[in-house]
C-alpha cells in the first residue's frame, strides 16, 4: 500500500533523509523554504515537517540567508573571543572586518572596480 503524500515532504528510508520543502504564506508563490534532516526515522521527519510548516505558518521562516555584514554583526563578539586583546582592537568590530566591495545595503550597487 502507498502511503498517503503530503505536499511538502519527501522521504527516502535508505538514506534516512528528509526534505522538507514549502512556500511563505503571502508571499505569491515567490518565497520557497526548503530543508534538508538527516539521520531520522520517519516518524522524526513527520514532526519535523510539522515544526517547519508552523514556521512558514508563522513568518519565521521569511528572513533568508544572513549577508556578510548581518553575519559579522551578530557573531563578532563570538569570534573576536577567541582572538588576543590586540587583535580585537585592531579589528575594532563589523565596520572594519567587512570587505570594501561588500554593499553597505543590500540593494545598494557594487563599488566600481578599477582597472
Amino acid at each position: 500500500m502507498k502511503r498517503q503524500q503530503l505536499p511538502g515532504f519527501t522521504y527516502d528510508g535508505k538514506r534516512k533523509r528528509a526534505v522538507l520543502d514549502g512556500f511563505v504564506p503571502g508571499t505569491k508563490c515567490k518565497v520557497r523554504r526548503q530543508r534538508t534532516v538527516e539521520n531520522v526515522t520517519r516518524d522524526q521527519a513527520l514532526e519535523a515537517w510539522k515544526e517547519f510548516r508552523a514556521e512558514l505558518a508563522s513568518g519565521r521562516a521569511i528572513q533568508g540567508p544572513l549577508s556578510l555584514q548581518q553575519f559579522v554583526a551578530g557573531y563578532y563578539e563570538l569570534i573576536a573571543a577567541g582572538h588576543a586583546a590586540g587583535t580585537r582592537k585592531t579589528q575594532g568590530g563589523s565596520s572594519r572586518t567587512t570587505c570594501s566591495a561588500t554593499s553597505a545595503t543590500p540593494n545598494s550597487p557594487p563599488s566600481p572596480r578599477f582597472g
